[in-house]
């Protein structure tokens, strides 16, 4: 990783957190005034205390603390021995305000988060953003398309009846799938031939997480343009390189078959791993030959598959074949803005509850090192790739927050309406106590387990 990269992915990453957890945090602070309760504190982040100033007739202390991973609003509280209630304040304290008033003030930081994500995806909709179109290359024999009767590259254009603009729209649409294993995919394919609709057994797609895997299986990959076989590079240490191999050779047979593309020859190493092999080339105009043993290294499935250790030339592609711009006037683009932030919503709310299930695996929980990461990709793939990230970590947080588990909002909403249904009477301080030892123990978990993943990910 270069130090460019790193500073892209500490700059993203405080951008998103100091972004997020001020408008958070900055809705329960609104709500509140609104509703009377003085605020003592509103805090960027935790720890040590970086800046601050206490302004306005309450004197608020706006501060800002070390530590970038959250905020919070303090009020007053009979609660808190360390700020002593006045008895001319009395009213002004968050346990004397109504029931549906606390649960307005607990739940305005999320619900900012999720009309931040409105507004994040309305301008990205208006400005327009590129995304991958659903195109593919002539399926294989053993793939599903093909079986089905399609043998020429083309393009999805409908998946169960709805409109497929990219191969996000699909991914979308595929997740929802997850764990379907009856009834019938119905696919709307567009060829040179024409339009044709096809239906395919859920029982023969992969059952599992793997989005690629349904590609696979489904004999889409994508539609790139032929690359000749010629050897732009070759890495030291690996069988090429061992075998005398140099950039400008062109492979022409791998074991006696005519390999006229770059793919045919990854095709054909596939299976040769560890295998002595024979490999013919033309270097000079001259064709020579050579004897070489492929190293088998595991694909994304763990199957060991045969590496030489070369890069092709690259090409320059028509981003216009590949790629769609997908954007809408201004009023269209706020329906889509809050449509696409209920997709999210709703798709994470899934994979909770799949990850409960074990339909997902819980390797998918990211922590702050893979969280800056995505921040400093998407920043350097540009503004509106980088606001689309942060659209989609605000519903997270949002949605997040309104999980039931104590310390957090939603378990926060718990406790005040089962006041309302014990007919105004709060829930003893005691059951408070266990609940928030209980949802420190299930957070202190997930972040364990996610620090654990982000570890993971980076020294695989």
């Amino acid at each position: 990783m270069s130090i460019e990269s790193i500073l892209y992915s500490i700059f993203g990453f405080l951008i998103a957190t100091s972004l997020l957890v001020t408008l958070h945090e900055w809705g329960h602070y609104y709500v509140a005034k609104l509703c009377g309760v003085k605020i003592l504190r509103f805090s960027i982040g935790f720890g040590p205390t970086l800046w601050s100033r206490c302004v306005g007739p309450d004197q608020t202390e706006w501060k800002v603390s070390v530590l970038p991973f959250g905020g919070y609003v303090q009020f007053l509280s009979e609660r808190d021995e360390t700020h002593p209630v006045l008895p001319e304040e009395k009213h002004r304290a968050f346990e004397n305000k109504a029931p549906w008033q606390r649960i307005a003030i607990i739940a305005a930081g999320p619900i900012m988060n999720l009309l931040l994500a409105v507004v994040i995806y309305s301008l990205v909709f208006c400005v327009g953003i590129e995304q991958d179109r659903p195109r593919f290359a002539a399926p294989a024999a053993e793939s599903l398309l093909a079986k089905a009767g399609v043998h020429d590259r083309g393009e999805i254009v409908a998946w169960n009846n709805a409109p497929v603009q990219s191969l996000q729209d699909m991914q979308w649409l595929w997740f929802q799938e997850i764990g379907q294993s009856s009834g019938i995919l119905n696919l709307e394919v567009k060829t040179l031939r024409g339009t044709r609709r096809l239906q395919i057994p859920y029982a023969q797609l992969p059952q599992g997480e793997d989005f690629m895997a349904w590609l696979e299986s489904l004999g889409i990959e994508p539609d790139m343009p032929a690359i000749i076989p010629i050897i732009s590079e070759v890495l030291p240490g690996q069988p090429a390189a061992l075998a005398g191999l140099k950039p400008g050779d062109q492979i022409t047979k791998i074991e006696g078959r005519a390999i006229g593309e770059w793919r045919h020859l990854m095709e054909a190493l596939k299976d040769r791993a560890d295998k002595n092999t024979r490999l013919e080339y033309s270097r000079e105009g001259k064709t020579l030959s050579v004897q070489i043993i492929p190293k088998g290294m595991p694909d994304r499935k763990g199957v060991l598959i045969g590496k030489i250790g070369v890069a092709p030339k690259r090409v320059q592609l028509n981003r216009s074949d590949y790629t769609v711009l997908v954007r809408y006037p201004l009023g269209q683009s706020i329906a889509h803005g809050a449509y696409k932030t209920y997709e999210l919503t709703k798709m994470t709310l899934l994979a909770i509850g799949k990850m409960v299930t074990g339909e997902i695996s819980l390797k998918n929980i990211s922590g702050p090192v893979r969280m800056a990461d995505m921040a400093g990709k998407s920043l350097q793939a540009g503004w509106v790739i980088y606001l689309s990230y942060l659209g989609l970590i605000s519903v997270s947080l949002g949605v997040m927050n309104l999980l039931p588990i104590p310390v957090l909002d939603g378990g926060h909403i718990v406790y005040e309406t089962l006041a309302i249904l014990r007919g105004g009477k709060p829930v003893s301080v005691q059951w408070v106590m266990v609940g928030q030892k209980l949802g420190l123990l299930i957070l202190g978990s997930m972040m364990l387990l996610a620090f654990f993943n982000d570890w993971s990910h980076f020294v695989k």
